[in-house]
């Protein structure tokens, strides 16, 4: 499209060592937006962690985050606290090559979309063969950076997690506003601060259901 470069923001940082390592300005920003990148972060709590750094006192993180229902990751299960606590624990700075087969193995698509609308229908379609699956594990077991969806959520799955890694003391950042799924992805806040009691059961009651809800 002519003139489409030109509307292309200015690139200030290239980050490869980490969000906060690329950038290293403390409570340097208002907000952080980030659209459809915490699910690739191979580290969710360093993550979180560099944005909390980045922001004031008062600042905010907006995510959209892609609702696995949705989306190609719908084959995949949701993501827990011990899966995010043993990724943080070593410390990975490229996706898990397990992930990486499982990725390829179980992602899919309807009707050729990698993200639908409640209700859409079509049946979901496997993209890629075993034998392609197990090309990209070979590709990550050698050291290569193999770019996935590390994470999987639908929206209480999330809530509760970030609630969870808050109340623990792993993180610092609690939700402020929450908006639920639109076609494929839903809306967070956080900022600094404590989290408040949280009801654990009804957001796991939650997340149950959404299960079910496809």
């Amino acid at each position: 499209m002519p003139g489409a470069l030109e509307n292309i923001e200015d690139v200030n940082y290239v980050l490869t060592d980490g969000l906060y390592a690329g950038i290293r300005k403390p409570e340097r920003f208002d907000f952080v937006i980030a659209s459809h990148v915490i699910e690739h972060a191979p580290d969710f709590i360093q993550f979180l962690t560099d944005c909390e750094r980045l922001i004031k006192s008062d600042g905010v993180l907006s995510l959209a985050v892609p609702d696995k229902r949705y989306c190609f990751d719908a084959a995949r299960p949701t993501s827990t606290l011990g899966n995010v606590l043993r990724a943080h624990r070593e410390k990975r700075t490229k996706p898990d090559p397990y992930d990486v087969l499982d990725h390829y193995l179980n992602c899919v698509t309807k009707n050729q979309l990698f993200g639908w609308h409640k209700g859409y229908e079509f049946e979901h379609e496997t993209l890629y063969t075993t034998e392609v699956a197990m090309h990209w594990y070979g590709k990550a077991l050698a050291g290569e950076y193999v770019d996935i969806h590390c994470w999987q959520f639908t929206p209480s799955t999330f809530r509760l997690l970030v609630s969870e890694l808050c109340h623990l003391g792993h993180v610092g950042l609690r939700i402020v506003t929450f908006h639920n799924t639109t076609d494929h992805e839903f809306f967070v806040s956080l900022k600094k601060g404590n989290e408040p009691d949280f009801n654990r059961p009804s957001l796991l009651r939650a997340a149950i259901l959404e299960s079910a809800d496809i």
